[in-house]
């Protein structure tokens, strides 16, 4: 919306300059990507790519500030308009530790779709809450009490920014609660446990 230039993939290696927003930065895959298509119906479809699970990243911002660590891309592609979609409650996160890489989507509602990928591996989940992500075997991601990041409707806060907002979308999308956290946590397979951070939200459509 502020007219930048779109991300540019050479190989395992993604490059995006936004000038109006003064940042740039470089990522390197260190995951194989997914793919997956979260819903379709005769309007369009909503397909997810998760370009980079993981990622070594190095970001710039306009007062000289390099900001380098774990990183993580994803492309999502919409035909069909948001605030037609059958849903009644979303959950999504991803986990991002020196060793490894957690992504999940839970959607809740009429239409019903679970996607997990650990290292860039489809797998499937049990169980998906604020708490933990147990995950087919032995696998399960403990997620602590976290700090949260955003909270609100989204008319007052993602999409607030949005010039003339309330003529551009219906009172159904606006009026839609997130909650979005950051978490310490630690994903245990087997004998073995990594500990890194997550980004996670709960979205839930009103009634």
């Amino acid at each position: 919306m502020r007219k930048c230039a779109l991300p540019t993939e050479n190989g395992t290696q993604i490059r995006w300059q936004a000038k109006s927003l003064g940042i740039q930065g470089t990522w390197q895959s260190l995951d194989p990507p997914c793919d997956a298509r979260i819903y379709e119906c005769s309007e369009g479809s909503v397909e997810w790519h998760c370009v980079q699970p993981r990622a070594r990243c190095e970001v710039h911002v306009g007062n000289g500030m390099a900001l380098r660590g774990l990183g993580y891309v994803e492309r999502l592609e919409m035909t069909v308009a948001p605030w037609s979609l059958p849903l009644e409650e979303l959950r999504w996160g991803r986990f991002l530790s020196d060793s490894d890489s957690l992504v999940w989507i839970d959607w809740r509602g009429p239409h019903s779709r679970r996607v997990v990928a650990q290292n860039g591996i489809p797998r499937r989940a049990s169980a998906i809450n604020e708490r933990e992500i147990v995950v087919e075997g032995d696998g399960r991601l403990e997620l602590s009490e976290g700090h949260v990041l955003r909270q609100g409707l989204l008319g007052e806060t993602a999409l607030a920014v949005i010039p003339g907002l309330q003529r551009m979308f219906p009172s159904s999308l606006l009026n839609v609660q997130e909650c979005k956290w950051r978490s310490r946590a630690k994903l245990l397979c087997g004998e073995g446990e990594s500990s890194g951070w997550a980004i996670h939200e709960v979205v839930r459509w009103p009634k």
